[in-house]
């Protein structure tokens, strides 16, 4: 997943630089394991989503609760946040500001917290 940076193909060339700098600072801010996890992740959700005739990016938060009402039986809490953590992430590297897969709000974290007590975690 690669932040999308676009300068006119006139800009100069202290311009194109420092998007490709840009591109580079914000690969560098995850770990290469953290970026092919969130990459396997966002895989998951997309292939789900066209599956189930569903737009990935952008999601919407009622897309994120059915794709984590989905997948409630088979993985862990843990996995299932982590599912949620790299939707947003794949949203902000496509420039997207709104993040559909926020447990702020509320009704993923209605849903949430149902699977919490559903799956028995504190």
């Amino acid at each position: 997943m690669n932040p999308k940076i676009v300068v006119a193909s006139d800009a100069s060339p202290d311009l194109k630089i420092a998007a490709e700098r840009v591109k580079e600072l914000v690969l560098a801010s995850a770990a290469d394991a953290s970026r092919r996890g969130y990459a396997a992740d966002f895989a998951a959700f997309s292939r789900w989503c066209i599956q189930n005739k569903f737009k990935p990016l952008p999601a919407s938060p009622e897309t994120c609760c059915l794709y984590v009402a989905a997948i409630a039986t088979e993985l862990a809490l843990s996995t299932i946040l982590r599912r949620l953590t790299s939707i947003g992430y794949a949203h902000r590297m496509a420039g997207y500001t709104e993040n559909p897969a926020s447990t702020d709000n509320p009704l993923l974290a209605t849903v949430m917290k149902g699977l919490r007590r559903v799956k028995g975690v504190a």
